[in-house]
């Protein structure tokens, strides 16, 4: 049985675009509410929720709390007119046509423990896409989840099980077991640092990849400090992958590790932050290579609408593995016009809505492009 790994390094190893979109406030859950969103893009298109709407009701005194959600997925015809050297325009056929993922989700409060209340949830997701010619790819997932806080202890755990018909290269791991552990030190005087552990158990969901099939454990160890307008982060990541659980192993088949420091700067409407990291990854053979990571973004506030400018050099999200590509840059710049909707339409006592537009630029095609984000939220 392979030890419990340490990780919340799974951001990290999906990627982030640079610039990213401001995400929606998080919702009152205490009330009910009706959302609808979306992502209107023109590249990745399959992988974008054109339309996702969402509805969650409490229960009596917050003990239960459901919600769910429909999506409606975008084809790849959008990606195809696209104006890139690579495609050919109207030439060929999209080879999606759609898709929709039904979502629902219930978190209950449990009774208090040592002075902190847990929760547990529960998740399902089941999504469907429909390809030209004609066959229906399935992708399902169910999760559950326990947290409990109790100052100056912070635990979460996680389990899950996901079935695919087909691999997402977008998503290229499939996460059944994770957790992680945060330590506040206010009691010995650092109020505003603190210690936090992890780790996950995960399998490599890439059949067109040398590493297809490979079983991927991580431990990392992270220490935050600074308030939050000046805080940063020093983050120690360590990964093993092993072969398929359904082989035989004697060992493993590589492993790497990751050291990076991140640091958010705020002043006034300005706010900047800034990430540099060194990898390092050791091969079946022994030998050894490294390379290094880094991105910086920048937003300000003028008048009711945010600019956002940024610059990420990152890999292949799959960068601890054999046949792993080489780094490459990406450029963005964005806008969110939230307030300046909010005050334009005089929705502020309507609804929370929400526009935003990024744009990238990279020498890879496949990250080049732009995508609109739109939401309006309802609560009663």
């Amino acid at each position: 049985m392979r030890p419990l790994p340490f990780c919340c390094a799974a951001a990290l190893l999906l990627g982030c675009a640079a610039a990213p979109p401001v995400p929606d406030k998080a919702p009152d859950t205490r009330a009910p509410q009706l959302s609808i969103g979306g992502v209107i893009a023109d590249r990745d298109a399959p992988s974008s929720n054109w339309i996702d709407s969402r509805v969650s009701v409490a229960g009596p005194l917050d003990l239960v709390n459901y919600q769910a959600g429909y999506a409606i997925q975008g084809g790849d015809l959008l990606p195809r007119l696209a104006d890139h050297p690579q495609t050919a325009p109207l030439l060929a056929a999209p080879s999606q046509i759609g898709g929709g993922a039904f979502t629902q989700s219930v978190a209950t409060a449990l009774p208090s423990v040592a002075g902190g209340k847990p929760s547990l949830s529960f998740n399902t997701v089941d999504s469907s896409t429909l390809t030209s010619a004609g066959d229906t790819q399935r992708r399902e997932q169910h999760q559950a989840q326990l947290a409990w806080t109790t100052s100056p202890l912070s635990l979460q755990l996680q389990w899950a099980a996901t079935q695919r018909s087909v691999a997402d290269p977008a998503t290229p791991l499939d996460c059944s077991l994770g957790g992680k552990v945060q330590l506040g030190l206010g009691v010995l005087g650092a109020a505003d640092q603190s210690l936090q552990f992890g780790a996950r158990s995960c399998s490599v969901n890439a059949p067109d990849r040398v590493a297809g099939g490979l079983g991927v454990d991580s431990w990392s160890g992270a220490w935050q400090f600074g308030p939050a307008d000046r805080s940063g982060r020093l983050r120690f990541t360590m990964l093993e992958t092993l072969p398929s659980t359904m082989q035989q192993s004697t060992g493993p088949a590589a492993s790497g590790y990751e050291l990076q420091l991140s640091q958010t700067r705020s002043a006034g409407p300005w706010t900047g932050d800034t990430a540099v990291g060194v990898r390092r990854v050791t091969e079946i053979d022994g030998a050894e290579a490294g390379q290094w990571v880094a991105q910086a973004n920048l937003r300000r506030e003028i008048a009711n609408v945010a600019v956002t400018a940024g610059w990420q050099r990152d890999a292949d999200p799959l960068w601890y593995v054999p046949g792993a590509a080489s780094p490459v840059d990406q450029v963005a710049v964005g806008l969110d016009l939230r307030s300046w909707l909010q005050q334009r339409l005089g929705l502020s006592n309507l609804v929370n809505a929400n526009l935003s537009y990024r744009w990238n630029e990279s020498a890879d095609p496949n990250l080049s492009g732009g995508a609109v984000y739109w939401n309006l939220a309802k609560s009663w």
